[in-house]
This record gives structure tokens, sequence and C-alpha cells, in this order.
């Protein structure tokens, strides 16, 4: 599979991807901290916030969302290969951008609460 958004499959080489594993972290971390609650509870109550579901998109921008996939290919093919986007429009950002953070949620959850407990 090969996605073109916008013609931003190509960087130059001071570009850093988006790492989606630590913004969930420090996500997480933030929700739990401000509604006095764990980290594995954070995930639970805010699952729909944490991913953007809550209102069809994290970012609430479309070329955002396309920017944070930009050296992600990896993990697309990943939540693709899990079946996370068996029925998405691929021309839509936000909603493959809602995916994969589902993806990480529940393939990477271990991860995500190691990364959100050092904060």
């Amino acid at each position: 599979m090969y996605f073109t958004f916008n013609n931003l499959t190509s960087y130059d080489s001071t570009y850093i991807p988006y790492d989606y594993e630590q913004e969930i972290a420090d996500d997480v971390a933030e929700k739990a901290e401000e509604n006095g609650v764990s980290l594995e509870t954070a995930i639970e109550d805010f699952r729909d916030s944490l991913t953007g579901a809550d209102n069809g998109s994290y970012f609430c921008d479309s070329f955002k969302a396309q920017l944070a996939m930009v050296g992600n290919t990896g993990l697309i093919y990943d939540a693709q290969e899990a079946g996370y986007l068996g029925n998405v429009d691929l021309s839509d950002p936000e909603t493959i951008d809602i995916r994969l953070r589902e993806y990480l949620l529940d393939y990477h959850k271990d991860e995500i609460l190691k990364l959100a407990s050092r904060e």
C-alpha cells in the first residue's frame, strides 16, 4: 500500500516524524492528572477524546493529520494489517489518524502506559 497526501510523501532530512506513541502517552498522563485517575482509567474513560473519535478528528485540521502520517508508513501498514483501516476512505487523513490512535491504544497500550508513567 502506498499513501500520498497532497505530495507529502517526501520531506527534508530535518523533519522529525510525529511520534504517535509519545503524543498519546502525553495525552493519557494529562487526562489522568486533570481528572485524578490512574493512567489505565484515563485510557478507558477518555478513549474517544484521546483518539479524536468524539468529534471526528483529533487535530480538527486535515493538513495536520496528513503531516502526522509522514514518516509513519510502517504504523499505517501495521494498522491496516490489524484491520483498523478496512472500511476507511484512504483519502481522509483525519479518519486514518483516529484509526491509528485506536490501533495504538489497543495493540501498544503497555508501551503507552510505560511512556505516560515517566511524565
